[in-house]
């Protein structure tokens, strides 16, 4: 087997900034921030439970439960907690501080 290799016709110098592939970030962190940032935006939490599980092809029931009890806490625990951003934010950063930048990118 043989590899060829090619030079570029035209040198393009884009720079891409990607914190990690999508595939590398857990769904369960995903939805949450998905979730998050819609409340933050002024949508009806209910409804964020609905639009992020449609988006995903998913039951609303799958996203309330990563937004619950894959947090360790439960419903009204995170009803509390996305009422204040700082908080979760904090939160979600103890909890998965390798995507820091990434929570911050979409929350702060």
């Amino acid at each position: 087997m043989h590899i060829h290799e090619f030079q570029p016709l035209l040198e393009e110098k884009i720079e891409i900034r990607r914190i990690k592939p999508p595939e590398e970030i857990p769904q369960k962190l995903i939805q949450v921030l998905e979730v998050a940032e819609l409340v933050f935006k002024g949508e009806n939490l209910n409804e964020a439970f609905k639009n992020v599980a449609k988006r995903h092809s998913v039951h609303e029931s799958t996203v309330r439960d990563k937004c619950a009890r894959q947090l360790n806490i439960d419903t009204e625990q995170f009803r509390e907690m996305i009422q204040n951003k700082n908080r979760l934010i904090t939160f979600l950063k103890e909890r998965h501080p390798q995507y820091e930048d990434l929570i911050n990118e979409k929350l702060a």
